[in-house]
């Protein structure tokens, strides 16, 4: 309904079916925000709901609002003979395991991990969605986390020939 409405608003559509949407994390949670919350424009209001939902928010090729998770799977390969040049490879692999949020109303930073804590710390800041509403609120937090642990990705450099058919998170 929060998605719907910022759409409504900003006079955008959504580009998401009610399956898709209840498809994500913290979906069947009571999610509000208040007026004293930092959310200063819908772009601001569209971000946090992202984030709170373990996404990111993106426009799609129609044009529409969607939400889309981090995702662990490879959507293409590119050999050698598809490069304009090598890839270079880091030795090292990122992954999260760690996420610190801003709790407002105890003054400090919060901080979430998993054992070992041998990865990168994930920081929602002080996302109004995931201060108050129903429920509980650090299993609103955790369960973004949750969605962030499957991903592991070696960051590279490459140049190679564009591709239409990528979207933004491929």
């Amino acid at each position: 309904d929060l998605l719907s409405n910022a759409c409504s608003k900003c006079g955008v559509t959504l580009g998401m079916t009610k399956a898709q949407v209840r498809a994500l994390p913290n979906e069947t949670e009571t999610l509000s925000v208040y007026t004293i919350d930092n959310v200063e424009t819908w772009r601001d209001f569209i971000g946090w709901l992202s984030q709170a939902m373990g996404c990111f928010a993106t426009m799609d090729r129609a044009g529409a609002l969607v939400f889309r998770q981090y995702s662990q799977e490879p959507v293409d390969t590119l050999d050698t003979e598809h490069r304009f040049s090598g890839a270079a490879f880091s030795d090292y692999t990122t992954k999260y395991t760690g996420l610190s949020c801003v709790d407002l109303e105890l003054q400090k930073t919060m901080y979430l991990n998993v054992t070992p804590d041998d990865g990168l710390t994930y920081n929602l800041g002080s996302n109004p969605f995931l201060q108050r509403g129903g429920g509980d609120v650090a299993a609103r937090r955790r369960a973004v986390l949750e969605a962030l642990l499957p991903i592991y990705y070696v960051p590279f450099r490459v140049t190679a020939i564009g591709n239409p058919a990528y979207d933004l998170g491929d």
